[in-house]
């Protein structure tokens, strides 16, 4: 990207160049996880939830409560019950790799 300015007192134009995106990560992020958060962000906003927990939830780094599980039952049709095994379940897999006792 190259920004004009003017030189008034001198009136030449002067170009400086800025970089677009400063910082270079050492990963790339796929733009399929951009999409769910900004869907999960939409979903959320229409249907009362903090917007920031259920993305935590899509990454992994949060937990599906018992009163998330509630509200996902009331609002996609699934029962509470599914969620709650499907935490419980990834829970106890994640105990049983940590401990090595994966058969």
């Amino acid at each position: 990207m190259v920004k004009d300015t003017n030189n008034e007192a001198e009136g030449q134009k002067e170009e400086v160049k800025i970089a677009p995106y400063p910082y270079d990560p050492d990963y790339a992020v796929h733009p399929g996880l951009t999409l769910s958060e900004c869907i999960a962000g939409k979903w959320a906003e229409d249907n009362g939830l903090e917007v920031i927990e259920i993305c935590d939830i899509i990454n992994g780094f949060k937990p599906i409560t018992p009163e998330l599980a509630k509200k996902f039952e009331k609002l996609l049709g699934i029962p509470e019950t599914f969620w709650n095994n499907l935490q419980r379940n990834y829970e106890t897999q994640l105990e049983k790799i940590k401990n090595g006792k994966l058969a």
